[in-house]
This record gives structure tokens, C-alpha cells and sequence, in this order.
């Protein structure tokens, strides 16, 4: 179990203490400023040396993970599946988590063009029903006013004082 399940748990039956505060570490700078969201490699003098590489920016975050301190990571949906092939998680309590909001303007891009046009939400698959194939369906995207947790976890997710 992770240590967030546990700490929500404890907040949600009033069985909290001051040390179950939530940890987290937002790693999706990638998300809306790819080239420089790595950060910088400074020299000696503290001068700016050159960006970090993909691979060094994940390297960090495994080495964050590896400490075992955090109670939840947020990385891009890519950089995500690549910790999780690198079994950067394994063993650890820290929870992955990914931007689930995210669509598919990137606010950074080079000559963009974002402001003329919509931003269009990614696909996900439905459950596939006996005999028929998946269909696809859109995600709310952060263009919504309504928000995109299911009601469900949306309930699980307020004080128990507040739930009806």
C-alpha cells in the first residue's frame, strides 16, 4: 500500500496526526515548458553550464523516489511510463501520479499557434463489452467547467462530515 493511501485513510477517519501531512513532488514541468524543464547543470561559478538531458532529469526524479520521502510523485504521462519500465517505483511507498487533465496543447511549443484553435482532449478505451469491440471516448479536457473525477471518487475524496 502506498503511504498516501494510508495517510488519506487516517485524515478520512479523523485519526490523523500533525505528521500526516501529504508529501509531493511535481515533476510535469515538461507538460508546459519541455526544453528548460529539466533545469540547469551549473557550473562551478553557479553559471548556467547546459540543460539537463531527459535522462538525467529521470535519473533525479528516481533518485527523489529512491529516498522514500514523498507520499506521491507527479510526472508527465510519458515520463511516467518510462520510470514505471525502469522499475523506479518498485518497492517504493511513493504513489506515481500523472496529469490526467492534460490535453494535448503543449503551451511552449516553438512557433505555436495554440491561442487560434481549441485544445482537443486525449482518448481513452472503454471497457469492452461481451462480443463487442472497445470504443473510444474523450476525457474531459481542462477546457471543461465540470470536473472530470468520477462522482464516485469524488465522494471519497471529502471529509466524512461533508459526504451525503
Amino acid at each position: 500500500m502506498f503511504r498516501l493511501d494510508k495517510k488519506l485513510a487516517k485524515i478520512r477517519s479523523g485519526k490523523y496526526a500533525k505528521g500526516d501531512f501529504i508529501i509531493a513532488d511535481a515533476k510535469d514541468g515538461d507538460m508546459s515548458n519541455p526544453i528548460p524543464a529539466t533545469g540547469p547543470i551549473r557550473g562551478a561559478d553557479g553559471s548556467v553550464a547546459r540543460l539537463r538531458t531527459r535522462a538525467e532529469f529521470l535519473e533525479q526524479i528516481t533518485e527523489i523516489i529512491r529516498q522514500d520521502l514523498l507520499d506521491i510523485m507527479l510526472t508527465s504521462a510519458s515520463n511516467l511510463e518510462l520510470l514505471t519500465e525502469a522499475k523506479a517505483y518498485k518497492g517504493s511507498a511513493v504513489k506515481p501520479a500523472f496529469r490526467a487533465n492534460d490535453t494535448t496543447d503543449i503551451w511552449g511549443a516553438r512557433a505555436a499557434s495554440y491561442g487560434k484553435s481549441a485544445s482537443r482532449p486525449f482518448f481513452v478505451r472503454s471497457r469492452r463489452s461481451r462480443n463487442s469491440a472497445p470504443t473510444r471516448q474523450p476525457m474531459a479536457s481542462n477546457t471543461s467547467s465540470k470536473c472530470s473525477i468520477p462522482t464516485s471518487t469524488q465522494r471519497s475524496l471529502r471529509p466524512t462530515s461533508a459526504r451525503s
